[in-house]
């Protein structure tokens, strides 16, 4: 696949991630905290999930959820979802998933998740 295609398919691919539902999420962000509340409750991790409401720094007429994520683990110690990207603070580093860097939100949600069972489980 081209640079175009891969452009073009990737405008399309996140368009429905990127609209708000009705609980003022994106479709992204619901589809992200569902699966990672999975692995964690599979695994017998605790979390907690806290959830504000942000200022778009590009429109500010326009404001997003944010969700935090509390874990306690030795190793992950939070995860943040955004509108577009994922995020994990482990090992004393942030990773970051950002939307830009993947064909569509499912491939971007399903690095996410398999990088936090790795590391997850690692400890």
């Amino acid at each position: 696949m081209n640079r175009k295609e891969w452009n073009e398919t990737h405008k399309k691919n996140w368009q429905g991630g990127l609209k708000k539902t009705e609980n003022g999420r994106t479709t992204f962000q619901s589809i992200a905290i569902k699966e990672l509340t999975n692995v964690l409750s599979n695994l017998a991790i605790a979390f907690e999930i806290q959830e504000s409401t942000v200022q778009d720094i590009t429109d500010r007429k326009s404001e997003y959820k944010m969700l935090e994520i509390d874990i306690n683990h030795s190793c992950v110690t939070n995860c943040f979802i955004y509108f577009d990207q994922l995020d994990i603070s482990a090992d004393k580093e942030t990773l970051h998933f950002e939307h830009q860097g993947y064909i569509s939100p499912d491939s971007l949600i399903q690095s996410f998740l398999n990088v936090i069972t790795e590391k997850l489980e690692s400890y």
